[in-house]
């Protein structure tokens, strides 16, 4: 297991009362250590997972309980399922890949591909996503929503803008909405969430991804690294 730092520590901002990132004596960001480590697929693939929220001891104990059930799958002692929840149950790590790899083709305005600035912010958001939600597999974005809503109130909460954070659920809707066709997902998990006014303009619609700005608060993590 290694040290990450994602998640920022967050403190009461006394004028306002809304929850802002912690800053040291000289203004930069505090984040909380997150522990992250790497995963064996039984099918000999590997992707690095993220575990916000938990110490060292626990991380690793979940890494060793995700890592037992490959191993079992590997030996044959758990039957495989089916073909659809074969692909219920691929990585999210690798559907994103599939994602991102589609829309640097084809991802943008009447099938252009997207710009290496929109591609960066797709998959900062995307890991993002992956770390606060916990996500391993595409079955555990199911009856998401809830906690989907719950951080991008957070967002809203650490002072970033409604446009900001539409941005964050546009990359995750758009993931989703890509997985739903392509049967990685039995439902769009996210249908009922709400788009916030951004001066004025409509929701984002998933062609106009092209307009989304550079990441703001995490490093982008290079592609072929999720």
């Amino acid at each position: 297991m290694r040290k990450v730092y994602l998640t920022p520590k967050m403190v009461k901002d006394k004028a306002t009362g809304k929850k802002v990132p912690k800053r040291n004596r000289k203004g930069e960001i505090e984040y909380h250590p997150d522990y992250r480590g790497k995963l064996l697929y039984a099918n000999g693939s590997m992707t690095t997972l993220t575990f916000p929220g938990m110490t060292k001891t626990q991380a690793q104990e979940k890494m060793n309980e995700l890592q037992g059930e490959q191993n079992k799958i590997k030996r044959g002692d758990i039957a495989l399922p089916d073909q659809f929840n074969r692909q219920l149950n691929l990585p999210f790590a690798e559907v994103v890949e599939k994602f991102i790899r589609k829309g640097r083709a084809e991802g943008g305005r009447r099938s252009h591909p997207w710009s290496d600035k929109v591609a960066d912010a797709h998959i900062h958001h995307l890991e993002w996503w992956r770390a606060r939600l916990g996500l391993v597999n595409m079955s555990d974005l199911a009856n998401s929503l809830a906690d989907v809503e719950d951080n991008l109130l957070d967002l809203l909460d650490s002072g970033l803008s409604p446009k900001t954070r539409n941005d964050y659920l546009n990359s995750l809707f758009a993931l989703c909405t890509y997985a739903k066709d392509r049967k990685f997902l039995r439902e769009h998990p996210l249908l009922g969430v709400t788009w916030l006014p951004s001066q004025g303009k409509p929701p984002p619609r998933l062609d106009t991804a092209g307009t989304l700005p550079p990441p703001r608060r995490y490093a982008v993590v290079p592609h072929g690294s999720l």
